[in-house]
Protein backbone atom coordinates (compact mmCIF):
# COMPACT_ATOMS: atom_id res chain seq x y z
CA UNK A 1 0.00 0.00 0.00
CA UNK A 2 2.83 2.51 1.15
CA UNK A 3 4.34 2.00 -2.95
CA UNK A 4 1.35 2.79 -4.31
CA UNK A 5 1.04 5.54 -1.83
CA UNK A 6 4.39 7.24 -2.75
CA UNK A 7 3.77 6.71 -6.93
CA UNK A 8 0.77 8.50 -6.34
CA UNK A 9 2.77 11.12 -4.42
CA UNK A 10 5.28 11.32 -7.47
CA UNK A 11 3.03 11.47 -9.94
CA UNK A 12 0.97 14.22 -8.50
CA UNK A 13 3.04 17.40 -8.79
CA UNK A 14 3.18 16.63 -12.89
CA UNK A 15 -0.75 16.05 -13.05
CA UNK A 16 -1.58 18.98 -11.46
CA UNK A 17 1.06 21.05 -13.45
CA UNK A 18 -0.69 19.02 -16.87
CA UNK A 19 -4.31 20.30 -15.38
CA UNK A 20 -3.20 23.92 -14.61
CA UNK A 21 -1.88 23.87 -18.21
CA UNK A 22 -5.21 22.29 -19.39
CA UNK A 23 -4.01 19.22 -20.79
CA UNK A 24 -6.42 15.71 -21.36
CA UNK A 25 -5.70 13.13 -18.61
CA UNK A 26 -4.54 11.16 -21.98
CA UNK A 27 -1.44 13.52 -22.48
CA UNK A 28 -0.50 13.87 -19.28
CA UNK A 29 -0.80 9.97 -18.81
CA UNK A 30 1.69 9.67 -21.48
CA UNK A 31 4.13 12.07 -19.71
CA UNK A 32 4.10 9.36 -16.95
CA UNK A 33 4.28 6.49 -19.22
CA UNK A 34 0.85 5.30 -17.17
CA UNK A 35 -2.63 4.10 -18.38
CA UNK A 36 -4.88 7.36 -18.22
CA UNK A 37 -7.46 5.24 -15.77
CA UNK A 38 -4.33 5.93 -13.23
CA UNK A 39 -4.15 9.61 -13.79
CA UNK A 40 -8.19 9.91 -13.55
CA UNK A 41 -7.94 7.70 -10.09
CA UNK A 42 -5.23 10.24 -8.78
CA UNK A 43 -7.64 13.04 -9.91
CA UNK A 44 -10.64 10.77 -7.85
CA UNK A 45 -8.48 11.17 -5.11
CA UNK A 46 -7.58 14.40 -4.69
CA UNK A 47 -10.99 15.36 -5.10
CA UNK A 48 -12.35 13.33 -2.66
CA UNK A 49 -9.75 14.78 0.12
CA UNK A 50 -10.46 18.43 -1.54
CA UNK A 51 -6.76 18.75 -2.54
CA UNK A 52 -6.93 22.85 -2.39
CA UNK A 53 -3.86 22.33 -5.25
CA UNK A 54 -6.19 20.74 -7.45
CA UNK A 55 -8.18 23.31 -7.11
CA UNK A 56 -6.07 25.91 -8.01
CA UNK A 57 -4.75 23.90 -11.02
CA UNK A 58 -7.99 24.16 -12.52
CA UNK A 59 -8.72 27.55 -11.55
CA UNK A 60 -5.09 28.34 -13.18
CA UNK A 61 -6.61 26.73 -16.31
CA UNK A 62 -9.52 28.77 -16.36
CA UNK A 63 -8.25 31.74 -16.33
CA UNK A 64 -5.69 30.87 -18.66
CA UNK A 65 -8.36 29.94 -21.41
CA UNK A 66 -10.23 33.36 -20.35
CA UNK A 67 -6.93 35.59 -21.01
CA UNK A 68 -7.05 33.85 -24.17
CA UNK A 69 -10.24 34.51 -25.47
CA UNK A 70 -10.05 38.30 -24.27
CA UNK A 71 -7.01 38.43 -26.19
CA UNK A 72 -8.46 36.90 -29.19
CA UNK A 73 -11.35 39.35 -29.33
CA UNK A 74 -9.42 42.29 -28.32
CA UNK A 75 -7.51 41.57 -31.72
CA UNK A 76 -10.20 41.48 -33.82
CA UNK A 77 -11.49 44.97 -31.95
CA UNK A 78 -8.17 46.16 -33.07
CA UNK A 79 -8.36 44.60 -36.52
CA UNK A 80 -11.83 46.33 -37.09
CA UNK A 81 -10.62 49.90 -35.53
CA UNK A 82 -7.80 49.70 -37.79
CA UNK A 83 -10.17 49.06 -40.93
CA UNK A 84 -13.04 51.90 -40.37
CA UNK A 85 -11.21 53.78 -38.09
CA UNK A 86 -14.07 53.36 -35.62
CA UNK A 87 -15.35 50.43 -32.79
CA UNK A 88 -17.11 48.15 -33.11
CA UNK A 89 -19.77 49.46 -31.02
CA UNK A 90 -19.77 52.96 -32.81
CA UNK A 91 -20.38 51.10 -35.94
CA UNK A 92 -22.99 49.53 -34.91
CA UNK A 93 -24.49 52.89 -33.56
CA UNK A 94 -24.22 54.20 -36.50
CA UNK A 95 -25.69 51.49 -38.52
CA UNK A 96 -28.71 51.73 -35.81
CA UNK A 97 -29.33 55.36 -36.23
CA UNK A 98 -29.22 55.04 -40.12
CA UNK A 99 -31.65 52.06 -39.99
CA UNK A 100 -34.03 53.68 -37.90
CA UNK A 101 -33.81 57.13 -39.04
CA UNK A 102 -37.42 57.70 -39.88
CA UNK A 103 -38.98 56.25 -36.77
CA UNK A 104 -36.08 58.55 -34.75
CA UNK A 105 -36.87 61.60 -36.81
CA UNK A 106 -40.84 61.18 -35.89
CA UNK A 107 -39.90 60.85 -32.16
CA UNK A 108 -37.52 64.07 -32.39
CA UNK A 109 -40.24 66.08 -33.90
CA UNK A 110 -43.22 64.92 -31.98
CA UNK A 111 -44.41 67.06 -29.09
CA UNK A 112 -44.18 64.26 -26.86
CA UNK A 113 -40.88 62.05 -27.05
CA UNK A 114 -42.59 59.56 -24.38
CA UNK A 115 -45.73 59.02 -26.04
CA UNK A 116 -43.86 58.73 -29.61
CA UNK A 117 -41.82 56.05 -28.15
CA UNK A 118 -44.54 53.98 -26.87
CA UNK A 119 -46.44 54.01 -30.43
CA UNK A 120 -43.41 52.03 -32.05
CA UNK A 121 -43.03 48.61 -32.10
CA UNK A 122 -42.04 46.39 -29.01
CA UNK A 123 -39.07 44.87 -30.76
CA UNK A 124 -38.09 48.36 -32.51
CA UNK A 125 -38.13 49.52 -29.11
CA UNK A 126 -36.48 46.59 -27.42
CA UNK A 127 -33.76 47.21 -30.19
CA UNK A 128 -32.95 51.05 -30.21
CA UNK A 129 -32.59 50.28 -26.42
CA UNK A 130 -30.41 47.50 -26.53
CA UNK A 131 -27.71 49.88 -28.75
CA UNK A 132 -28.44 53.02 -26.76
CA UNK A 133 -30.45 54.92 -28.78
CA UNK A 134 -33.01 55.60 -26.34
CA UNK A 135 -33.28 55.36 -22.53
CA UNK A 136 -36.44 54.17 -20.73
CA UNK A 137 -36.87 55.71 -17.11
CA UNK A 138 -39.35 54.78 -14.59
CA UNK A 139 -42.19 56.59 -15.87
CA UNK A 140 -41.03 58.58 -19.24
CA UNK A 141 -38.57 56.97 -22.54
CA UNK A 142 -36.56 59.26 -23.99
CA UNK A 143 -33.65 60.04 -26.98
CA UNK A 144 -30.30 59.38 -25.69
CA UNK A 145 -28.04 62.56 -25.75
CA UNK A 146 -25.55 60.74 -28.44
CA UNK A 147 -28.61 59.60 -30.45
CA UNK A 148 -30.16 63.31 -30.57
CA UNK A 149 -26.77 64.96 -31.12
CA UNK A 150 -26.35 62.93 -34.66
CA UNK A 151 -30.23 63.09 -35.70
CA UNK A 152 -29.91 66.94 -35.15
CA UNK A 153 -26.70 67.19 -37.27
CA UNK A 154 -26.08 64.09 -39.56
CA UNK A 155 -22.71 65.26 -40.54
CA UNK A 156 -21.45 64.55 -36.85
CA UNK A 157 -19.11 61.97 -36.06
CA UNK A 158 -20.62 59.64 -33.66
Amino acid sequence: MTTQSNEQKKRRPVILEGLSRNLKTSEIASQLGVNKWVIKRDIQSMRYNRNPKLKQAYKTADEAKEENTRSSANRAETRFKDMTGMTLEEKTLLNMLHYYRPELMKILSSNDENQAINKLASSTKRCLKKHGIIVTGWKDSELTPKAREYLEDPDHEV
